[in-house]
């Protein structure tokens, strides 16, 4: 990451400001929030995409405008995670006390939208339709995956093709619009655009996919939660999708039935060494991994376009690291 972090490091210390800049508020607990959860050690993966694939092109857009549409960025996947904590009712974020469990609920839930109505506004300052348009679209698409993950939660039935969908519009549509918003600002062709949005989708469910591995194997100072949290929350990731396939009538039954009624003490250590067994004879986790793989090299394919372009390596550089990411 640091490498990475050098290309665009003007830029992305630039959208740090404008990040602090935008999330003032006479409403003092509107910063408090904002730049509780800011400062939690993301990395800044969306806005970083979208700056290294703005670096594909000659016609590179002007800096005030170039750091606004990174920071609406942030934002939206920001104003994202909040609700998100909240319809889980998370503990945790990135290893420290998730802002609904430090602030609450409502108050919580109130700086979300202010965050999305703020990355909206932004939008609409820089006065290019197109993009407004792109995300205004993605934030419905957002939204949608939400309320699909709802509703999908404890069904063991949960098809490969419900999944793919839920995560495309959790997180791959983000990481696609992020990505071709930098050909729309520098007014490329729509096969630039069409490239760089299949880019950004590919290495969108690579992420995804890698960040339900990790709920499986990595531990929790590392990762920043503890293992097994989607499956005490209900939630049908494709590790499970892949041990449901390949289990014994014995070990589904027993997934079927952490899915449908687990609670904290049915997690126990006993019920995690069990998962972990199953995980390892259905080669669960193995076939998660191999599936990212297959994402990103689709999205590395999508990229010998630009094949010429410093960009285009740093951009391939980010891809790997999502496939090799630890946390």
């Amino acid at each position: 990451m640091d490498s990475l972090n050098k290309i665009v490091e003007g830029d992305l210390v630039g959208v740090e400001e404008r990040l602090k800049e935008l999330t003032r508020a006479n409403v003092s607990i509107i910063p408090e929030i904002s730049q509780y959860l800011m400062q939690a050690g993301g990395k800044r993966i969306r806005p970083m995409l979208y700056l290294l694939c703005s670096r594909l092109f000659d016609n590179i857009s002007p800096k005030r405008q170039r750091l606004d549409v990174g920071a609406s960025i942030e934002l939206l996947h920001t104003a994202t995670l909040l609700h998100d904590d909240i319809v889980d009712s998370a503990k945790i974020r990135r290893g420290k006390l998730a802002a609904n469990a430090m602030f609450g609920n409502q108050a919580s839930v109130l700086v979300g939208d202010y965050l999305l109505s703020k990355a909206t506004l932004i939008l609409v300052n820089i006065k290019n339709l197109r993009l407004l348009e792109l995300f205004s679209g993605t934030a419905n698409i957002m939204a949608e995956g939400e309320v699909a993950q709802l509703v999908s939660k404890k069904n063991a039935g949960l098809s490969k093709d419900e999944y793919f969908d839920i995560i495309w519009r959790k997180t791959a549509s983000l990481m696609a619009a992020s990505a071709r918003s930098a050909a729309i600002l520098a007014e490329a062709t729509n096969e630039d655009e069409q490239v760089l949005y299949a880019f950004g989708k590919f290495i969108g469910f690579a992420f995804q996919i890698i960040d339900d591995a990790l709920d499986m194997v990595a531990d929790e100072k590392t990762f920043g939660k503890k293992p097994f949290k989607d499956l005490e929350e209900g939630k049908v990731t494709l590790p499970i999708i892949y041990a449901l396939e390949a289990s014994s009538n014995k070990e589904r039954n027993f997934l079927e039935s952490l899915l449908n009624g687990v609670n904290g003490s049915a997690l126990n250590n006993h019920n995690m060494a069990i998962i972990q067994e199953i995980l390892k004879n259905t080669k669960a986790v193995e076939n998660t991994l191999q599936t990212a793989r297959e994402y990103i090299d689709k999205a590395l394919s999508s990229l010998s376009r630009f094949q010429d372009k410093p960009a285009a390596r740093a951009l391939e550089d980010l891809s790997r690291f999502i496939l090799e990411r630890k946390i």
